[in-house]
């Protein structure tokens, strides 16, 4: 492990279980500081069953509480309790029953309770996470491994209140309470790409820990492996139990994460990171590329695609182990780091009645920082069997898809990619399914094809007009076909994608082959 204290940027990102909190209501404990520092008396010998087992070893009270609340250097009655002295710092947390006192006399839980249960970053969980103990009995742990500075990026708390009057889905994504969930659009991939990339860029941190959601987090890390131009960790983690709550598993996730980044596992000769994104949950240190949420209990993460995915393992006392490093390219070897997208690519809008017209999107601003406006829409269509009607030719089925695909080119300002799940293993649709893609494809559309569920092989290449996710997920290989489009644009259409001639069937086979390259080495 490293002498020198690593500096960590921990963000906070949306809808993150890791920063959540159960509901405040009076009188269970909660972490609160105390505004002045005072002396308490504990009863002795009460920290734990076995204490008084020591007997003769262990130092004697340092008084005796009486009934009547005052302290006697000696026992005066059978009734008095051995006690010691605990002086208390002001300004520390301590666990202390919680006493609202509301101005309106709301009580807690309504629809039209006003208190948000998330944190606004990271920085209270961490000092709370701080107080606990580890195994050896200690505390301090976190500020013993590394040194810390909180940022939010797309948090999952807002400041409502001005100066800040913050927006809850734009500038803050909670999920609790329900009727006041929000969620990040696709702009919010590059605000997240300019943000970190800015952070890291900067040189005043060593590694990032990037707090999310634990259902959406593998795409997001999956984003940040194809678009951040890196060589420092990052480290993504997630909870499936809020921050205070019984059994929440959030503390020991941020707490191996640090363990992961400060060991220097992750880092090459050189002091280059060698593993790219990853999350480290359940002392299990999963690459971006290949993680997935099962289920929503302890151990609900499994690596996809077959063929490794779970790169090392985190322990308080074994140590950190990086074992299996993958050949993908991430970070600073991607193709799709924003300094290697061009300034425009191209766009396909407009309807097959009225004809489909070409324009540009611009990628980048002045800055060469990612626009918002630029990141491409993305559909998912899955296969299922038993879909068309008998003796319709599914003429209502193709009239339905091929409407909902055009609906996104008409009037389109950036360029448009499908994903189709398709059958496990082949990526395989019903004919009238994989006709309207064909015509979205020749319509200037990347499609790609993915296995459903979550393969354990490659979609093979057969000789269809489609591009394939290699062992992806549908929802990884929609994250990078959203980068590929940046990278690549839309295709040249054919003058009428339901009836392309010969060369413009091969004209996008080619330039489909630049979209199967970068599934291929991504």
């Amino acid at each position: 492990m490293s002498t020198r204290k690593p500096r960590i940027a921990v963000v906070a990102g949306p809808t993150a279980t890791i920063l959540n909190t159960p509901p405040l209501v009076a009188g269970p404990l909660r972490p609160q500081r105390l505004g002045a520092a005072t002396t308490v008396w504990v009863e002795h010998l009460s920290a734990h069953p076995m204490e008084s087992d020591l007997g003769a070893r262990q130092a004697g009270p340092d008084g005796y509480l009486t009934e009547d609340g005052s302290v006697s250097p000696e026992r005066t009655a059978e009734t008095d309790v051995a006690v010691v002295a605990v002086r208390l710092d002001a300004g520390a947390l301590y666990p202390l029953p919680y006493t609202p006192r509301p101005a309106d006399g709301w009580e807690p839980g309504g629809w039209d309770d006003p208190r948000q249960t998330f944190f606004p970053d990271a920085s209270r969980a961490y000092e709370e996470i701080d107080a606990l103990v580890e195994m050896d009995g200690r505390d301090g742990t976190l500020s013993a491994l590394a040194d810390f500075v909180h940022v939010r990026v797309l948090p999952s708390a807002g400041r409502t209140s001005p100066p800040d009057c913050e927006r809850l889905g734009h500038d803050y994504f909670p999920y609790w309470p329900p009727h006041r969930r929000g969620e990040p659009d696709r702009g919010a991939l590059a605000r997240l790409t300019n943000e970190l990339g800015a952070l890291l860029a900067g040189g005043e941190v060593d590694a990032v820990q990037y707090l999310e959601g634990s259902a959406s987090i593998e795409e997001s890390l999956y984003w940040l492996a194809l678009t951040l131009d890196t060589d420092r960790p990052v480290v993504g983690h997630c909870a499936q139990v809020p921050h205070q709550a019984l059994g929440s598993d959030g503390p020991r996730n941020i707490v191996d994460g640090v363990l992961y980044v400060a060991s220097g596992a992750a880092l090459d000769e050189d002091g280059r990171d060698r593993v790219g994104p990853v999350l480290v949950a359940d002392g299990q240190v999963f690459a971006a590329r290949e993680v997935a949420k099962t289920d929503g209990r302890y151990g609900g993460y499994r690596a996809t695609g077959g063929l490794g995915g779970v790169v090392g393992a985190v322990h308080s006392y074994r140590g950190v182990h990086v074992d299996h490093l993958s050949t993908r390219r991430h970070t600073r070897t991607s193709e799709l780091t924003v300094a290697r997208l061009p300034a425009q690519v191209r766009h396909v809008h407009g309807r097959l009645a009225t004809g489909l017209r070409v324009g540009t999107t611009t990628v980048k601003d002045a800055a060469g920082r990612l626009r918002e406006d630029a990141v491409p829409s993305v559909l998912v269509h899955k296969y299922g069997r038993y879909t068309g009607d008998a003796g319709t030719d599914s003429a209502r089925e193709r009239a339905a898809l091929w409407g909902w695909i055009e609906a996104y080119l008409d009037g389109a300002t950036r360029p448009l990619g499908i994903v189709l799940e398709g059958n496990p293993s082949y990526g395989h649709a019903d004919p009238w399914e994989e006709a309207v893609l064909t015509t979205a494809l020749h319509a200037g559309v990347p499609v790609v094809r993915a296995g459903r569920g979550n393969g354990s092989g490659f979609v093979r290449i057969p000789p269809m007009p489609f591009a394939a996710a290699s062992n992806l997920t549908a929802a990884k290989a929609r994250i990078l076909l959203t980068a590929a489009l940046l990278k690549l644009g839309s295709l040249e259409p054919a003058a009428d994608p339901r009836n392309p001639t010969e060369a413009e069937r091969q004209r996008t086979a080619d330039q489909l082959a630049a979209y199967q390259e970068l599934f291929d080495e991504h």
